[in-house]
């Protein structure tokens, strides 16, 4: 086997020391982004039948469902349903600026629960002016709430975040690849590379690991014992749940990290083994 100089070794090991950093802070981002910064997170939990419930409790209906009218014939499963529909077309906002609403979702939303309420006590041109007035105001709803987060600076700040991470994430996934390129490069032994890349790697995932362990507990436990007694459950199950996710993805990584410890270590063996009995074959036939 080859053997690297003092200074390519030294070298390695300076090249190792960056890499705990480089790659350790893009695992760490993408695991973020998978979790606490996913969109699809949020709705998930926004949009889920504790949360909807939550939101029901805080919400006056018993005026409506009193009315003459509307007792004993609104069902009271119309607010639960078009408050889902509501915050599913409220996280589509955030998410995209769109502020067109779901209209199928709206028409069976109406059919269900309206259609047949006011059936018996309008004619068909009342039931027409109140189903535009009411998708009228379901789209007015959602354009000003498009523009509240407009006037408050919200897409400007998630446009430049998305563009931060995207250059973050750029910086240090090209840094950690060149490095690991050159320690290829200037390593004779390309195995110690290999180790080395597989140090880097376990080192920083385990720290990252610790870090969100840390964090995500103080946060699950700063949530329960919130005043909002059921709020505070639902966000620190929320919390729970997505540091679960980052460590499992933290893990596989330092999973791999391990893997080419071992990797590199059986590796090199095998390949000593080779050249050995390679040697001993020439010396024979000298």
């Amino acid at each position: 086997m080859k053997k690297d100089s003092t200074g390519v070794v030294v070298g390695r090991v300076f090249i190792t020391i960056i890499l705990v950093i480089t790659l350790g802070l893009a695992s760490i981002g993408a695991a973020l982004r998978a979790t606490f910064f996913n969109t699809k997170s949020w709705r998930e939990l926004l949009t889920s039948d504790d949360f909807i419930d939550i939101l029901m409790e805080d919400a006056d209906i018993e005026e409506l469902t009193e009315d003459p009218i509307l007792k004993d014939e609104l069902d009271e499963d119309f607010f639960t349903d078009y408050a889902h529909f509501c915050v599913n077309e409220l996280v589509d906002v955030i998410e995209s600026g769109d502020t067109d609403i779901d209209e199928d979702a709206l028409d069976d939303l109406y059919d269900e629960y309206l259609e047949d309420l006011f059936y018996e006590y309008a004619t068909p041109a009342e039931r027409a002016e109140f189903k535009d007035e009411f998708y009228d105001a379901v789209c007015d709803s959602v354009e000003e709430a498009a523009d509240d987060l407009e006037e408050s600076g919200f897409f400007e700040f998630k446009e430049n975040f998305n563009k931060g991470f995207i250059v973050y994430m750029g910086i240090t996934v090209v840094m950690s690849a060149v490095l690991i390129a050159v320690m290829l490069l200037i390593s004779k032994d390309k195995f110690a590379a290999i180790r080395n890349t597989g140090i880097a790697l376990t080192v920083c995932e385990a720290l990252n690991g610790i870090g969100i362990a840390g964090i995500g507990g103080l946060l699950t436990l700063a949530f329960k014992e919130a005043d909002e007694k059921d709020l505070g459950k639902l966000f620190s199950d929320f919390v729970a749940k997505q540091t679960g996710i980052a460590l499992f993805i933290l893990g596989a990584l330092l999973a791999l990290g391990i893997f080419l410890i071992i990797f590199s270590a059986i590796s090199k063996k095998n390949a000593a083994m080779v050249s050995d009995e390679s040697d001993g074959v020439i010396v024979e036939e000298g």
